[in-house]
């Protein structure tokens, strides 16, 4: 570790450097002892010797501990920013590690249908090991009754072996027929599934159809009845609305036919009690009895009298 000079001794007159400040203090002390006649002769020389030796070796350790502390600062700043890198790099690792996951999660149909396709393969070599497991006391049997036979039976052997190309290409068959049979019936499951939820579909259509068509009849009849007073029902809502305009049309006519009777009444007994003129009723004014007789025939047929 160096020691900066210029942070030691500056050799300037400000005197800046460690070693300065404090030999500075140190001849102010020194000058005030030797000027109080506390240190004399050669005291003084001993004392100054003593001091320099004593701040040199201070201002030494200070500036090596001052150095030492800024080199353990860096250090500090080095280690952390390696453990800001260590952060981000188990950040990265974390986002790869649920990249991974999800990228696991999105291969998985396919893995199960690997692993299905597989088990479906097993099967068929299961159902190949049986059907040979199944023909080899045959073929065993023949085997050993051909070498039990002649040369006739040899030749009869030949024969066989040469069928033997042709027994295995119809093993083959077979278990591509099995296979072939299992694939439909698995296709024929799945049209199956697919027409009873088709049928379920078209009954559930059909019941909200008659439901909807329900309720256009209903509201055919509504309107039917807002427009026409045909074919309500006089005991329903409309019917007894319509019921009730209707009495409230007759009841203004009686009320109208009412009031005139009682006018050409009322005109009739006044003038019975207070005509002394002799004004006769006639065709122009309407007062005759027989005009009266009929305002009071028609007052007492709209009243059912």
């Amino acid at each position: 570790m160096a020691i900066n000079n210029a942070g030691l001794v500056t050799n300037a007159p400000e005197e800046q450097g460690t070693f300065d400040v404090l030999m500075g203090s140190v001849k102010a002390h020194l000058k005030f002892e030797y000027d109080s006649g506390r240190i004399k002769g050669t005291e003084y020389s001993s004392v100054y010797l003593g001091s320099l030796t004593e701040v040199l070796g201070q201002s030494v350790q200070f500036l090596l501990e001052r150095e030492k502390r800024s080199i353990e600062i860096e250090i500090l700043e080095l280690e952390k920013l390696k453990s800001q890198a260590e952060l981000d790099k188990l950040s990265k690792e974390i986002l790869l590690v649920q990249e991974n996951i999800e990228l696991t999660k999105l291969q998985q149909p396919k893995l199960e249908a690997e692993t299905e396709l597989i088990g479906r393969k097993s099967d068929t070599e299961l159902i190949q090991q049986t059907v040979l497991e199944a023909q080899r006391p045959k073929l065993e049997a023949e085997t050993e009754l051909i070498g039990r036979k002649s040369s006739t039976e040899l030749i009869q052997q030949t024969v066989l072996e040469a069928q033997r190309p042709k027994l295995e290409a119809e093993t083959q068959l077979i278990e591509r027929k099995s296979g072939t049979e299992l694939i439909q019936q698995t296709v024929l499951g799945a049209q199956e599934c697919k027409l009873k939820a088709e049928f379920d579909l078209l009954v559930e259509q059909k019941s909200k159809t008659s439901t909807e068509i329900g309720f256009i009849a209903q509201k055919k009849v509504t309107e039917q009845a807002q427009t026409s007073s045909s074919g309500v029902d006089p005991a329903s809502t409309m019917g007894r609305q319509a019921g009730l305009y209707g009495a409230q049309t007759d009841g203004c006519k009686r009320d109208s036919e009412q009031k005139t009777a009682k006018l050409m009444i009322e005109s009739w007994q006044v003038r019975r009690t207070t005509d002394e003129t002799g004004t006769s009723a006639n065709s122009s004014n309407k007062l005759r009895d027989s005009d009266v007789g009929r305002a009071v025939d028609k007052l007492l047929s709209g009243v059912s009298a």
